[in-house]
């Protein structure tokens, strides 16, 4: 092949591979992905300023626990017959939780109640007595001052009252006594049955069926107050400052798949706690709405909710540009880009918003950061929802 023969050829192919290399370029140019329901030119990254409502959390986890642990024991001693619940069950207020020997019990009630039966119908007998020598004795007061009898009788008559008066007080007395005896005997045998006295998760149970146990000391069993759940969490140093008391949190639970449950913070630990070079803060959120799914001891996610902005203009946090304190985006005027000073609101870990130099709907071109490359300076840092302000 002679010299100009090669180098015709060399030229249709550099020709060829020219064209080739333009379509690509062209075909790569028009290239555009979807992100959020915006189109993302790929090459330009372009995308409009959006208004809606932009939330700032904390994402967390944490564990259940009780504000209150009672200890459930006897006022009596004896044999357990019956236990009707076990450890994680959840029991209502006043449910029945254990069942002693009766036995013993019973019997005192009924021989409380025989002897207070004994005590009424002796009652009635000195009311009879008491109203018959009351009469006899008037009766013999008008004898004696006719003249019909003597003194000595009509004394007689009024120690007959006197004595019967004094029956029937007796009597009362013992009645209150034994109305005492009965009503204690009654609290007594319902003391055999053993009742929650809150709602509520059975964390242990100590006893078991045929057990003898004492009265007053004993612990029975530990029940955790639903009432009062809370979720105990750790918040880092670079989030804590965020994280207020009364501030709304969403948890979720793996174990319970079809809810979530709202709390609210209750209480924020002064004082943090170092594990390796990590500074963690300890946060207390009570659990608004539990219930008996929620056990002790149940790990969850939490979103804790520290800021919110409604109905302004947001963009990707990508896009704005940070130097010497003061804030750009490149903005579209006409057919090309500038760059545009803007005042920053709040932003999470995504988005940002704009208070002033973006109308919504503007286009704004994301800053580019090369694959691999080192995060540049210019760049605001991607916090945990940090307030740009």
């Amino acid at each position: 092949m002679n010299q100009k023969s090669w180098c015709l050829g060399n030229s249709v192919y550099i020709i060829i591979a020219s064209v080739f290399l333009f379509g690509a370029g062209v075909c790569l140019s028009s290239f555009e992905t979807f992100e959020n329901n915006v189109v993302i030119h790929d090459m330009q990254r372009i995308i409009p300023a959006q208004r809606g409502d932009l939330v700032q959390k904390i994402l967390e986890t944490g564990t259940v626990n009780s504000f209150g642990k009672l200890n459930i024991k006897s006022k009596l001693g004896g044999k357990i017959t019956k236990v009707y619940i076990g450890k994680g069950d959840f029991v209502r207020q006043g449910e029945d939780l254990l069942r002693l020997d009766d036995r013993d019990a019973r019997s005192r009630l009924n021989q409380a109640k025989a002897s207070l039966e004994r005590c009424q119908a002796e009652i009635e007998h000195a009311e009879v007595r008491l109203e018959y020598a009351r009469n006899n004795w008037l009766n013999c007061w008008r004898l004696f001052n006719n003249g019909l009898i003597a003194r000595y009788e009509l004394e007689q008559a009024k120690t007959e009252y006197n004595l019967a008066k004094a029956q029937l007080y007796a009597s009362c007395s013992n009645e209150r006594y034994y109305k005492e005896v009965y009503s204690t005997s009654l609290i007594e045998l319902k003391d055999t049955v053993i009742n929650s006295p809150i709602s509520g998760v059975v964390i242990e149970r100590l006893v078991e069926e045929g057990e003898i146990i004492v009265p007053i000391s004993q612990i029975l069993l530990v029940i955790g107050d639903l009432s009062r759940m809370y979720i105990k969490t750790n918040i880092n140093e670079i989030d804590i400052n965020r994280v207020k008391v009364g501030q709304y949190a969403k948890i979720r639970f793996d174990a319970i798949c079809d809810r979530s449950y709202d709390g609210q913070v209750t209480e924020v630990s002064p004082a943090g706690k170092k594990q390796g070079n990590i500074v963690t803060y300890e946060v207390k959120i009570k659990i608004l709405n539990a219930d008996n799914q929620i056990k002790p001891e149940m790990s969850c996610d939490i979103d804790l909710v520290t800021g919110k902005a409604e109905n302004v203009i947001y963009m990707p946090i990508e896009a704005v540009e940070e130097k010497g304190g003061e804030y750009f985006v490149m903005v579209k005027k006409g057919e090309r880009f500038i760059r545009q000073e803007v005042i920053p609101g709040l932003a999470n870990d995504n988005y940002i918003a704009i208070k002033e130099g973006v109308n919504e709907g503007q286009e704004v071109r994301y800053l580019s950061v090369p694959e691999g490359q080192k995060e540049r300076e210019d760049l605001p840092k991607k916090r945990s929802g940090k307030d740009f302000r």
